[in-house]
C-alpha cells in the first residue's frame, strides 16, 4: 500500500510541476519574428526641408539689417529667430558631418548658421557662429547649440 500511495504522490508532484511549468510559459511576452534579436529603434527618414526668410525693417543708419528665418519641415513652421545680416541657404557640398540642411546670416564678417543635423535616428536643429577668415586665422564655424527636435 505505502508503494501505490507513493506512486501516486509522484503523479500529482508530476503533474503540479507540469501545470507550473506552462503557467510561467504562458506569462512570457510573444516574439514577433519581423523583429529579428531585439527590435531596433525605427529611424525618422528625412523630413522635407525648405527655409523662409523675411528681412525685418531697422531704424537708423548704424543698424545692421535683420532676417527671420523659419525652418519648414514636412509641412510644420517652425520659427528660427532673426539674425544680423541677410540669409541664404548653405550648397550641400559645404554642409558639416552630419548636417543635411543649413542656412548662413551673414553681417560685417561673422555670422550665424541655423543647421539640421542628423542624430542617431532624429534631427535637431543648431545654431552656431561663423567667423571668416583673416590674415591670422583660418576663421570658425562652430559653437552650435539645439534649438529644437524635429
Amino acid at each position: 500500500m505505502n508503494k501505490n500511495l507513493l506512486l501516486w504522490l509522484g503523479i500529482i508532484a508530476l503533474l503540479a510541476a507540469g501545470y507550473f511549468m506552462l503557467r510561467s510559459q504562458a506569462a512570457l511576452p510573444e516574439r514577433n519574428e519581423d523583429q529579428g534579436p531585439a527590435a531596433a529603434p525605427q529611424e525618422r527618414p528625412l523630413p522635407a526641408l525648405s527655409w523662409r526668410f523675411e528681412t525685418i525693417e531697422t531704424a537708423g543708419d548704424d543698424l545692421a539689417p535683420r532676417t527671420k528665418v523659419a525652418l519648414i519641415a514636412d509641412g510644420d513652421v517652425y520659427d528660427m529667430g532673426a539674425y544680423a545680416g541677410s540669409c541664404s541657404e548653405v550648397a550641400r557640398e559645404n554642409l558639416l558631418p552630419g548636417e543635411v540642411a543649413a542656412v548662413l546670416c551673414w553681417w560685417a564678417g561673422a555670422g550665424d548658421e541655423i543647421g539640421v543635423f542628423k542624430e542617431g535616428g532624429s534631427y535637431a536643429v543648431k545654431r552656431g557662429v561663423q567667423e571668416e577668415p583673416t590674415a591670422e586665422s583660418e576663421g570658425f564655424r562652430g559653437n552650435f547649440v539645439t534649438l529644437t527636435e524635429l
